[in-house]
């Protein structure tokens, strides 16, 4: 058990206290007052044996005769390791660089030379196989001679002056009794950054000996607690592994026995994964999107290993998504890689080859060390991301906004050593790569034709529709192209290439509100610009009406089917029906049956 000397300068509020017989001094650290010591003197030291070797924080108090005790003084000192004890490392702020801290001659001493002068922060921590927890504190850095620095509490414009030296009383006499904040810069003609502190003011009565303190997490009760003043210092700690990952406000007051409360203080902090958390992840992983199945990763602290069990798939190659997950909502990104089953049996695969999209010219090669039968090839392969193809790419609604992404074809082919080869593929939605749907033509009528700029090459044009639920959708464009229709939340309802898109095609609406049309690759070099004739069917009071309904006029209608499919183009009114076969169809936008 080693014991930690206190110098007079430590105490220097109690020098005229020292060697007196009748004082008692009571001290104790961290903030644990119960587990105080009360002594006669000092000259038997200040036991610090139990503590561990790191930052810490002294608290003393020195009685009387009479047996009144003083205000408690608190002190920040560093406990350093015995010869062969854990490493203690030191930094400033937040310089990334450590360095390590050692005892010289009974005392610490700490390298701040290249800091400059103000407030900064002091960090502590004790490695070894299981690092400690970061302690830290704030100090002043002067230039001696006695540095002037202002302060102001709260909100106040007002500023104070007052030359550090030693300990510095401020004066709080004017401030109401509650919670405050303490504003300190150094003056000068350069000023430091400001140093923010919080405290509270409690009423100058007698008897308080512990206040009700209250946390809030997001507006909610999280915890409260009776908690010891100290004669006015409060030191509150309290496990709140409880509270969920992530970003939190945190809210906190103070009151007193008399019903004095403090103003509700506001603050953010983020919730983070411990070691021993993370740690405790476990593992989960699907296999071509089948069923999820936990493995029980292992992990040196950083690096977390898993094994898939691969034996009931069937020979070729698989996708493998994978994530880690752990209890209160952790949870890493969902990762994704291929990998390959070989087959048991026949030659040995010597070589394999892969590569994305059209890309079968300039594969990425692997040329295997060694020959086996059957080859055990568990790999994961660099895949590159590749830009949007307009023949190939997925469209979906996310928070209002459409969005494609890129979609590519994993191709990969082995050699065996008869030098025969096996060629497999898999189609998958690259996420990387994405952009938000822009510049969209306005479809705003019934009816009509809009003439937009061919698309060049592995580029989309983009309509927009205003649809109703029961409402049908009928297009078609004058060059052969590609067509989609999506609904409002993303999914695809229509899709026509060659010659089937210069034909009037389309689909039912099954929902209210915004429809997306693409169109792109528009097949050989007919202009510059490509026109698109669309027809919204409406189901509102149109209804179903007889055949005798229609007139005998000559004007050239459309006649549609149910389906929005042209049938008769531009005959006259009055024989628009003749001769069809019974069932509904559409002219004019109303619906016309025919038994």
């Amino acid at each position: 058990m080693r014991n930690l000397l206190i110098t007079v300068a430590l105490l220097a509020a109690y020098a005229t206290a020292q060697g007196q017989g009748d004082y008692r001094y009571r001290y104790w650290f961290d903030g644990r007052d119960d587990a105080a010591v009360t002594v006669s003197g000092l000259a038997a030291g200040i036991d610090a044996g139990m503590l561990t070797d790191n930052m810490h924080t002294l608290y003393m108090q020195v009685a009387d005769g009479q047996g009144v005790w003083s205000s408690p003084v608190a002190r920040l000192f560093v406990k350093t390791p015995a010869e062969g004890g854990p490493q203690l490392v030191y930094w400033f702020d937040r310089e990334g660089a450590r360095r390590t801290l050692t005892a010289a001659g009974g005392g610490t001493a700490l390298d701040a030379a290249g800091l400059s002068e103000g407030f900064h922060t002091l960090q502590v921590q004790a490695l070894g196989t299981s690092p400690s927890a970061v302690r830290q504190a704030m100090f002043m850095k002067t230039l001696g001679g006695g540095t002037p620095f202002t302060y102001w509490f709260d909100n106040d414009t007002r500023r104070d002056t007052l030359t550090g030296s030693g300990q510095t009383m401020i004066d709080v006499a004017g401030l109401t009794d509650g919670y405050h904040t303490v504003q300190m810069q150094i003056a000068g003609n350069s000023p430091s950054t400001i140093h923010r502190d919080m405290f509270i003011k409690i009423p100058q009565t007698e008897g308080i000996d512990s206040m009700a303190c209250l946390f809030f997490v997001d507006s909610l009760l999280y915890r409260q607690e009776l908690v010891a003043t100290h004669d006015g210092v409060i030191n509150w700690t309290f496990d709140a592994t409880g509270i969920t990952y992530g970003l939190h406000k945190a809210q906190t007051m103070i009151v007193t026995p008399s019903g004095a409360a403090s103003s509700l203080q506001e603050s953010f902090f983020l919730r983070v994964a411990s070691s021993a958390e993370v740690a405790a992840m476990r593992c989960y992983y699907s296999i071509d999107g089948g069923l999820n199945y936990e493995q029980a990763a292992t992990t040196d602290g950083h690096t977390f290993h898993f094994d898939v069990d691969a034996s009931s798939l069937g020979d070729g190659l698989h996708r493998l998504l994978y994530f880690l997950a752990g209890d209160g909502g952790l949870c890493s990104n969902v990762m994704s890689a291929f990998f390959v089953k070989t087959p048991v049996g026949g030659g040995a695969v010597v070589q394999y080859d892969y590569w994305l999209n059209d890309g079968g010219a300039e594969p990425r090669s692997v040329v295997l060390a060694e020959r086996e039968n059957p080859l055990q090839l568990v790999e994961l392969l660099d895949v590159e991301e590749r830009p949007i193809r307009s023949k190939c790419f997925h469209f979906a609604v996310e928070e209002s906004r459409p969005m494609v992404y890129a979609v590519n074809d994993f191709h990969i082919r082995f050699h065996n050593t008869y030098g025969r080869t096996v060629e497999d593929s898999a189609r998958f939605v690259d996420t990387r790569v994405s952009r938000e749907v822009t510049g969209a033509f306005a479809l705003t009528d019934l009816e009509g034709t809009i003439a937009s700029q061919t698309p060049p090459a592995d580029s989309i044009v983009w309509y927009t529709i205003e649809g109703l639920a029961g409402d049908s959708l009928a297009l078609r464009a004058d060059r052969e192209c590609t067509l989609h229709v999506f609904s409002p939340v993303g999914d695809e309802l229509y899709v026509a290439g060659g010659a089937d898109s210069k034909e009037f095609g389309g689909c039912g609406l099954a929902l209210d509100g915004t429809y997306y049309v693409a169109l792109h690759d528009v097949a050989g070099d007919g202009g510059a610009t490509v026109n698109l004739d669309y027809v919204r069917f409406t189901d509102g009071e149109s209804g179903i009406a007889g055949v005798e309904a229609a007139d005998g006029s000559s004007e050239p209608v459309n006649v549609y089917d149910a389906s929005g499919r042209l049938v008769r183009a531009r005959v006259a009114m009055g024989g628009a029906l003749e001769g069809l076969q019974p069932g509904v169809y559409i002219i004019k936008d109303k619906k016309y049956l025919v038994k």
